[in-house]
């Protein structure tokens, strides 16, 4: 079975595909990313972060509530799996009773805003539900990266928008967001920079035509977000947001210009297997959001990594390509 693109042309052999979401990381640090990257050693850490944790469990539910089913249970068969993932890399810790009142408080947390969610997305969001219609949601897109004269090349942009929608025949993607109990969901001056969420948009932007029947001049996003606290008379900021973001054709033609050098540099650092240019940042990504400290420190100070590799990180279960190929298949 060959895989396909969003606009039905077969991928050749040596496509180079590259994730929506690992550019920002391979700017911030082409070590984590060739690390972390099916295109390069496709690891991921055994047990997933707390926080990716209560934010996965969150996407599933609001996936079952926008294509009309049950929140709850989608909250809830998130939640099974990651408590299974948790069992294999804890085993009988799992188990213990720190552990259990944490995943329990999450739980709780997780069951309390979905109660308190439709009514704040239908009546409260700015936009609100009402004002838009569902088009499509978990849309899986993969669209072919032009040189900035619009020269094919042998790479391939993949994302996946978790809604999309049309207000006002306008194409938005609903991004479902969860910030920490002490962040706030007020309107960020910083998310019209947002380079994942850019290339969202700019996959949205090129299949536009395909489902309204024009070629649009701006798309949208519109952040859908969720405050970790747990609602309470005295919680007085508020755990839910909205706020929307447009992308004109001048901003579009940028980030796709931008994204074709990024798919140079991405090719030869693969093409020489290179692991020696990483980023270190002290109070930022290696601070708080880094998954592979634990190899990247080995690597600086020559020491075998590997052994870090076997104890705490894994070859994730499914190729990149593989899902790819279901995933595109069911479009």
């Amino acid at each position: 079975m060959k895989l396909k693109d969003s606009f039905g042309n077969i991928l050749p052999e040596n496509a180079f595909i590259i994730r929506h979401t690992e550019v920002s990381e391979f700017r911030n640090c082409p070590r984590k990313w060739i690390l972390t990257s099916h295109n390069g050693f496709n690891l991921e850490p055994k047990e997933t972060h707390p926080a990716l944790r209560f934010g996965s469990c969150w996407h599933k539910a609001l996936e079952f509530h926008y294509l009309g089913k049950d929140r709850f249970e989608g909250f809830g068969q998130a939640y099974k799996e990651e408590e299974e993932d948790l069992y294999k890399f804890l085993g009988a810790g799992l188990y213990e009773e720190d552990m259990q009142e944490k995943l329990q408080t999450e739980q709780d947390l997780g069951i309390k805003l979905l109660e308190l969610y439709p009514e704040w997305a239908e009546e409260q969001a700015e936009p609100s539900d009402k004002e838009f219609k569902v088009v499509d949601v978990e849309k899986r897109l993969l669209i072919p990266i032009e040189t900035p004269d619009g020269k094919p090349t042998n790479g391939w942009l993949a994302a996946k928008l978790d809604t999309v929608v049309d207000k006002n025949d306008m194409l938005y993607v609903l991004e479902h967001k969860t910030r920490s109990k002490t962040s706030s969901v007020a309107d960020n001056p910083l998310l019209p920079l947002d380079l994942q969420m850019g290339l969202q948009v700019l996959s949205l932007w090129a299949i536009s035509q395909q489902i309204t029947g024009k070629q649009h001049n701006m798309v949208g996003a519109l952040y859908n977000l969720a405050r970790k606290q747990m609602p309470g008379p005295r919680v007085r900021t508020p755990v839910f947001g909205r706020q929307e973001v447009v992308r004109n054709i001048k901003e579009l033609m940028l980030l796709k210009n931008n994204l074709y050098i990024d798919l140079l540099e991405m090719r030869e650092y693969v093409q020489n297997v290179r692991t020696d240019r990483y980023n270190p940042q002290p109070i930022g990504v290696c601070r708080w959001g880094c998954s592979v400290k634990t190899i990247c420190e080995a690597m600086v100070k020559g020491e075998n990594y590997k052994d870090y590799v076997d104890t705490y990180f894994k070859q994730r279960d499914r190729d990149f390509i593989t899902v790819l190929k279901e995933e595109m298949d069911n479009e």
